[in-house]
């Protein structure tokens, strides 16, 4: 899918995303929420999750070592653990 999205397209999308700062919301998270960041990843780095992850009340920081921005895809193991540990802990 990657291969076929023309290059004007995806350098807006890139530059839309990179301009885009939803920080300001994340308080108003109220769902039970777990923030994932590759310990390698450098376009969402680790500092910018942690933070973001701050600012959700309640929320579970989890760094996946070895991994970059596409952790599910690099450490698909880790990931669903995690993400199976979250949802066992937060289902009422």
């Amino acid at each position: 899918m990657l291969t076929r999205t023309p290059k004007q397209g995806y350098l807006a999308a890139c530059g839309a995303l990179k301009r885009a700062d939803l920080r300001p919301y994340a308080g108003a998270i109220e769902a039970p929420t777990l923030c994932l960041v590759g310990d390698q990843d450098g376009s969402t780095p680790v500092a910018l999750v942690r933070q973001t992850a701050g600012l959700i009340k309640g929320s579970r920081f989890e760094i996946i070592e070895g991994a970059g921005h596409l952790s599910n895809v690099e450490k698909p193991a880790a990931v669903a653990r995690l993400i199976a540990e979250h949802v066992t802990r937060t289902a009422a």
